[in-house]
């Protein structure tokens, strides 16, 4: 698959699974771009120079309409051929939520996963995380796929 069409192809994934991406959950969301992440190769983005890697990212931040907290994942593309900032791309899944007194309480940070072999491990750090602990059970105020160059 081409970096640029990464955003079809998830958005395919969850509709033939009979969901809406703005009804996901964050386990679920999480679980469709890991899954993604495992079975489909991005071209021309070798996993062993860090061409096709997982980040997951959690914390408040202000927005058009006042503070969110943010709990996502992306997948970032780093095209082999590509000079400086040329051939990076991201495909981001992110929950919005309200804050809360837990959601205020936790630091913002973030946790990379380098190859689908680091996968289980990435995912038993996000599943222990305070961050998807304290918002696991809410519904997000939106749920959003971004994809773009960077």
């Amino acid at each position: 698959m081409k970096p640029k069409l990464a955003r079809k192809e998830l958005e395919k994934r969850i509709l033939k699974s009979g969901k809406k991406v703005e009804a996901l959950t964050l386990a679920e969301g999480i679980q469709f771009m890991m899954d993604f992440y495992q079975q489909v190769r991005a071209e021309d983005c070798p996993l062993e120079e860090d061409g096709d890697m997982l980040l997951y990212e959690w914390g408040t931040y202000d927005a058009d309409k006042g503070r969110l907290f943010q709990c996502g994942i992306t997948r970032q593309f780093i095209q082999a051929d590509s000079e400086g900032d040329d051939g990076m791309s991201q495909l981001s899944l992110k929950f919005y939520f309200q804050p809360s007194a837990a959601s205020d309480a936790l630091e913002s940070g973030n946790e990379w996963c380098y190859s689908p072999e680091g996968v289980e491990d990435f995912d038993s750090f996000m599943k222990g995380n305070a961050a998807f602990q304290a918002v696991q059970s809410t519904k997000p105020a939106k749920v959003a796929i971004e994809y773009g160059e960077i």
